[in-house]
C-alpha cells in the first residue's frame, strides 16, 4: 500500500503568534529577534520580509532596512503553548502526527480514506480543523513520503493544496531547483551549481551515483536518493522517539578519569549529531555506568537550552553528571549516554549569540566532514584527554 503523507505548515508562525498576544503589533512590520546587542532576526513577518528583513540578521542591520521594524523576543511558553493546541487538533484526525519545526507537521493519513475520505479530501478537512481550533491558515502538500509533501507543500501559497500522486516523485522534482531539496544545505547546493553545473534536481537524480559519492562521501547516496523523491523515512509521533542513547563497552575496564572523560566525549559527540540531524533538543540528560563488578551508577540533569544539541553543551553536562556518580575506584567497563524528553529547539536565548552561532556552525561543519570521510575523519582533542 502506498503511504498517504500531508505536510501541514502555518507560514510565520512565531510572528502570527505575538500579534494574536498584542494586536497592536498587526500594524507595523516585526520581527522575531534576540534580546542582546548582537542578537539577530530569528522570525521576521510577511511585511518585514518585503522590506529585506532576513532570518539570521543582525537586528542593528535590520532596523537600518526597515526603520518601522518592531522587534520582540523570544516567547518560549507562548510557542508551546500553540504548538500543544495544534498537536492536539491534529491528532483528532491520525495519532500519526510528528512536530517537524514550529507550526510545522507531518500526518500519516494512509488506511484513513473510510473516515475522512481521498487524500485530498482529507488533507482540506485537516486545514479546516487547525483553522478552526487556532485561526492560523495553513499550506498542504501531499505525496507517498515525507521529503515530497515537504516540497510540494513549500511551493503553495496558504489555505492552498499540492498533490503529488505515487510514482510521480522524481517527475515532480526534475524541474525544481536544487537548492529546493529539504537538508541540502547551502554549501552543498554551491557545490552541485558552481563546481558541478547542476542546476535541476532532475541533472542530478540523473548524475551517476559514483561521481556524487566522490564528491560528497556517503552523504552522496543520500543526496542522490533525496533527487530521486526516495525518502522511506516514518511519521514519528512524540513518544516514538521519546529518547537516542549512545553507549560504549570498555574492554578491560578503565580507573582513569581522563580517559574515561574522552570516552564520554566521544559519546557526546555521537549523540549531539543525531540530536541536530533530527532537529530535537533533549530536555534531560542521563549517564549510566557500568563497574567491572557489574555495579551500576545513574545520574541525570535537567536541560533545555536551544544549544543543548552541541557536543559541548552535551559533554558539559554529561561531565558533570560523571563527577557526581563516580564514586568507586573499581574499573569502569560501560557508559550509556542518554537523551531524554526531546523536543523542538527553541529559538537562542544565548547572551552571547554570536559564540553560541559560531558553535553551532563548527559542530554543523563536522557533521559534514564526518558523513562524508567517516566520523574518524576530524577529531576535537585536549592534551592529556582526547
Amino acid at each position: 500500500m502506498n503511504r498517504t503523507i500531508l505536510n501541514l505548515k502555518i507560514p510565520r508562525f512565531l510572528t502570527r503568534l505575538h500579534r494574536g498576544k498584542d494586536p497592536a503589533l498587526r500594524r507595523r512590520p516585526l520581527a522575531v529577534a534576540q534580546p542582546t546587542a548582537r542578537g539577530r532576526i530569528i522570525a521576521p513577518s510577511e511585511d518585514a520580509l518585503g522590506e529585506g528583513v532576513t532570518p539570521g540578521m543582525p537586528w542593528v542591520k535590520a532596523k537600518r532596512s526597515c526603520r518601522a521594524l518592531v522587534l520582540v523576543p523570544p516567547d518560549p511558553v507562548l510557542y508551546r503553548e500553540a504548538q500543544d493546541v495544534l498537536m492536539e487538533e491534529l491528532t483528532r484526525f491520525t495519532p500519526l502526527v510528528e512536530a517537524a519545526a514550529w507550526g510545522s507537521f507531518f500526518l500519516d493519513l494512509t488506511g484513513t480514506n473510510l473516515f475522512l475520505g481521498p487524500p485530498a479530501d482529507a488533507a482540506v478537512k485537516v486545514r479546516d480543523g487547525v483553522k478552526g481550533a487556532a485561526g492560523f491558515p495553513s499550506r498542504l502538500g501531499i505525496a507517498a513520503n515525507k521529503l515530497v509533501s515537504r516540497v510540494a507543500g513549500a511551493l503553495t501559497r496558504p489555505l492552498e493544496l499540492l498533490s503529488v500522486y505515487p510514482g510521480e516523485e522524481a517527475r515532480f522534482l526534475a524541474p525544481l531547483p536544487v537548492s529546493r531539496l529539504p537538508r541540502l544545505g547551502e554549501a552543498a547546493s554551491a557545490i552541485l551549481e558552481g563546481e558541478l553545473g547542476v542546476a535541476t534536481l532532475g541533472s542530478l537524480a540523473g548524475l551517476d551515483v559514483r561521481l556524487i559519492t566522490s564528491v560528497f562521501g556517503r552523504r552522496g547516496l543520500e543526496i542522490s536518493r533525496m533527487a530521486r523523491g526516495e525518502d522511506p523515512s516514518p511519521v514519528e509521533p512524540p513518544g516514538a522517539r521519546a529518547l537516542l542513547t549512545r553507549s560504549c563497552e570498555i574492554p578491560g575496564g578503565e580507573i582513569c578519569l581522563e580517559k574515561l572523560l574522552g570516552r564520554l566525549f566521544r559519546l557526546s559527540e555521537g549523540l549531539g549529531r543525531e540530536l541536530r540531524a533530527k532537529n530535537r533538543v533533549p530536555g534531560a540528560l542521563s549517564l549510566e555506568i557500568v563497574y567491572a563488578n557489574g555495579a551500576r551508577a545513574r545520574g541525570r540533569a535537567r536541560s533545555g537550552s536551544a544549544d543543548d544539541n552541541l557536543d559541548a553543551a552535551l559533554f558539559a553536562r554529561a561531565s558533570s553528571i560523571l563527577a557526581r556518580v563516580l564514586k568507586r575506584r573499581i574499573r569502569v567497563r560501560g557508559m550509556a549516554l542518554c537523551a531524554l524528553d526531546l523536543g523542538l529547539p527553541l529559538p537562542q536565548l544565548s547572551l552571547f549569540p554570536e559564540h553560541g552561532s559560531k558553535t553551532r556552525a563548527l559542530s554543523e561543519a563536522v557533521d559534514r566532514i564526518r558523513a562524508r570521510f567517516g566520523e574518524k575523519a576530524v577529531f576535537f582533542g585536549r592534551k592529556g584527554i582526547f
